[in-house]
């Protein structure tokens, strides 16, 4: 259980330091994780909560940073036993997964 709090104290700072939106919503979200690993669930919707205000400043709901961000989410509520709170997380991820199957790639 060493590790996670580890990489807590490495992240930590990175929240006050001058970033853009995506990388905050990146260490907010790693940050989540670790809190997630550590059984502090309360501690980790609030990180997320933030990091979620920072994605809606996204132009690209494809953004790799931000389908982390879903994923954690839902391992968040299906971890504390909330499936409820995890269903519009799960559905959205769902959505940006079958839009980006209709995507198709340019033909030379």
């Amino acid at each position: 259980m060493g590790e996670p709090q580890d990489a807590e104290r490495e992240i930590r700072p990175s929240l006050s330091q001058p970033v853009d939106d995506i990388a905050l919503l990146a260490v907010e979200d790693t940050l989540a994780q670790c809190l997630i690993d550590q059984d502090r669930l309360a501690e980790a919707e609030q990180v997320l909560q933030g990091a979620h205000k920072h994605a809606s400043t996204l132009d690209d709901p494809y953004e790799p940073r931000y389908i982390g961000l879903l994923n954690t989410t839902v391992r968040l509520y299906e971890t504390w036993g909330k499936p409820v709170e995890a269903e519009p997380y799960r559905v959205k991820l769902g959505s940006l997964q079958a839009g980006a199957a209709g995507l198709s790639l340019p033909r030379d």
